[in-house]
């Protein structure tokens, strides 16, 4: 007899049962009560968020609760009062202020004006290429297109940046401002084939004020994706395509929406598993933990790196050196949602050479590589990014 696979709702107790109901359900009057439990939901599951992407060293505690052998209830969320999330949320920004690469919103150091001009010299060519003609075989190959009324970008990063503030010009990072512009080309497409709105939206941590004002001249709308906000997992419902280009399966994107929705299509990075022949689905995450702070213990919502050893002296002192922790964020509820789905398209092999070349952007800007090897230099997406469509 096969041992019985043990089943975590990531919901766990921070929800009622009749939460549950809402949160999972389509009933259209009860939307803003589902939309405060999105936010709540996208408030725990991305509570560790300093900065992003990165799991924080918690050098300021004396131990974690969390070991090797966790206990079951941990693949679940906790029942939290406001009060303790609260006290939470102390502990994150006492934590954030022990950080160096702390997440205080900073600004690019690139004015409103350049970005725009970035923008629209970039557009210009990029159109004129005939490149959404070319990013239309996407939309093309999503079979009910039809029904997406909405895209929603998450994590497209900043476009430029001045890293030296004597610097004459920016520095554009290529590959992100390929995204939006692909981006741009998919939505101008679709609205062409249907007769209904297609609104476009963008959310990124990294944005400052100048790129929210650049890329709203642009169409975007940029949502607010802070904590107690959540904008972006608020607009996403089953009339969405959701757009996230190189988000790394270390984030909690997919567990969280996998609770509310499911989107027309998706262009996400696919978990290894999904892409890998005989790769096994990736064990269910740690979503919270217990840290000891001015000598209580207090309950820490998200998702949880695995277990490390406290950190010494001397990388407490040079925390700047701390390597992130890169791993699979994977519920119980996103493997539901991965099974309505089927991959019809490998993104990051689509037209290598065509869209993403870095000298035909903008060519008075210097630009910064995000990747090593030349032919990645020209992609636009992760290497695991796939076109995600939803069963029929």
């Amino acid at each position: 007899m096969s041992a019985t696979v043990p089943q975590f709702d990531p919901l766990g107790e921070m929800f009622t049962p009749d939460e549950e109901s809402i949160l999972r359900g389509r009933d259209p009057g009860q939307k803003r009560i589902k939309d405060a439990l999105i936010v709540r939901l996208a408030d725990a599951l991305t509570f560790r968020r300093a900065p992003r992407g990165w799991q924080p060293p918690f050098d300021c505690f004396e131990k974690a609760a969390l070991s090797q052998s966790a206990d079951s209830s941990c693949f679940k969320l906790p029942a939290m009062s406001e009060d303790q999330l609260s006290k939470a949320n102390e502990v994150m920004e006492y934590l954030k202020g022990r950080i160096s690469q702390g997440t205080s919103k900073t600004s690019s150091g690139v004015t409103t004006d350049e970005l725009k001009n970035i923008l629209h010299i970039s557009h210009e060519i990029w159109v004129k290429g005939g490149k959404d003609r070319i990013l239309g075989t996407i939309i093309d190959s999503i079979p009910n297109y039809t029904q997406i009324n909405k895209i929603v970008c998450i994590g497209l990063s900043e476009i430029a940046s001045r890293f030296d503030p004597r610097s004459e010009n920016a520095t554009v990072m290529s590959q992100c401002l390929a995204q939006h512009l692909v981006a741009l080309s998919m939505v101008r497409y679709l609205r062409d084939l249907v007769s209904h709105e297609v609104k476009l939206f963008a959310a990124d941590w990294s944005y400052d004020q100048s790129h929210e004002e650049a890329l709203e001249s642009l169409g975007f709308t940029v949502l607010d994706g802070s904590y107690g906000k959540q904008e972006q997992f608020v607009a996403i419902d089953d009339n969405t395509m959701l757009i996230s280009f190189s988000i790394a399966d270390s984030e909690s994107i997919l567990p969280i929406i996998s609770e509310y929705a499911r989107p027309v299509a998706m262009i996400y990075d696919a978990y290894d598993y999904l892409i890998t022949e005989g790769h096994a689905p990736p064990p269910h995450s740690l979503v919270w933990s217990e840290v000891k702070y001015n000598d209580a213990w207090v309950t820490v919502p998200g998702p949880s790196g695995p277990p490390f050893e406290a950190p010494t002296r001397s990388e407490i002192e040079a925390a700047s050196s701390l390597v992130p922790l890169k791993f699979p964020f994977y519920t119980e509820s996103t493997g539901r949602m991965l099974d309505d789905y089927r991959i019809l398209m490998n993104i990051f092999e689509f037209d290598v050479t065509g869209l993403a070349n870095r000298f035909e952007l903008h060519p008075d800007t210097d630009y910064r590589l995000i990747a090593t090897d030349e032919t990645e230099q020209k992609r636009f997406a992760g290497k695991h990014s796939r076109l995600f469509v939803r069963k029929q």
